[in-house]
């Protein structure tokens, strides 16, 4: 059971889910912020009994994607639709019993819309059951597959939510794809208006243990962005007073 709630606050809300999102929101002044944000600190990290053993360096989930991945094992190549992260200081794993809690360098403004971008390791050739299943292209001028940057590097704070949803991709070519996006670097976006928060400084990924040995969880982080426009003060350190916190759910991936 997920409990939803807040600290002297007296309300529960009961749901079922084998993944939650915690989203922590504290007081501080706001200040305008145009660029993008990413999570700029790990407050704790637990793997999980179905994570990826090579997977488990939480600071892969820091600032912002890498726009050449693959590097490490000789495969680089552009981070693009077809083309996720898939290496240890790329991404993180986090499996059933885990959790990753991050900081994100500035408060999110909470309102109507997209408010965090999630990039992970979904691709268009995954056919995996994910939430994240958004994909990311971190150059708007880059084949698919180049082993060279471009020069026209995407908005990661440009939230994209395209009319629907996955199936908006069905049919196209890579570049309409890449028109699709707007200038976004894409990731799965989430918004957060119906948690009734203000202001979210941290963020906690968590999969439970479904006891099910037949149907592990999982998924994988690359980077954890602010949309734009909605950018507040800097996040103070998570031992600050008046914390807040607010679970929503969401499904992880199934590893077959």
């Amino acid at each position: 059971m997920v409990q939803f709630g807040s600290y002297g606050s007296g309300r529960s809300f009961g749901g079922v889910m084998p993944c939650m999102l915690m989203l922590v929101s504290c007081l501080a002044t706001e200040s305008a912020v145009k660029a993008a944000v990413f999570a700029s600190e790990v407050i704790s990290y637990a793997a999980g009994t179905t994570s990826f053993g090579n997977l488990q360096d939480p600071a892969s989930a820091l600032g912002p994607p890498d726009g050449i991945v693959g590097d490490q094992g000789g495969f680089d190549s552009v981070l693009s639709l077809f083309n996720p992260a898939f290496e240890s200081q790329e991404v993180v794993s986090v499996g059933e019993g885990g959790h990753l809690t991050l900081r994100l360098e500035n408060f999110v403004l909470v309102g109507l819309g997209p408010d965090v971008g999630v990039v992970a390791n979904a691709g268009l050739i995954d056919l995996g059951v994910i939430s994240f299943e958004m994909p990311a292209s971190f150059y708007q001028d880059s084949g698919p597959f180049d082993t060279t940057p471009g020069s026209l590097v995407s908005d990661f704070g440009a939230p994209f939510d395209p009319v629907g949803g996955l199936s908006a991709f069905d049919g196209l070519n890579h570049g309409q794809f890449i028109a699709l996006l707007g200038g976004s670097g894409g990731g799965q976006w989430l918004d957060l208006s119906s948690t009734g928060l203000v202001k979210v400084g941290f963020i906690r990924f968590s999969v439970a243990d479904d006891g099910n040995a037949q149907n592990d969880m999982n998924f994988e982080i690359d980077a954890v962005s602010v949309a734009n426009g909605k950018v507040g003060g800097v996040a103070p350190e998570p031992a600050v007073t008046g914390l807040v916190l607010v679970l929503a759910v969401f499904v992880a991936r199934r590893r077959v």
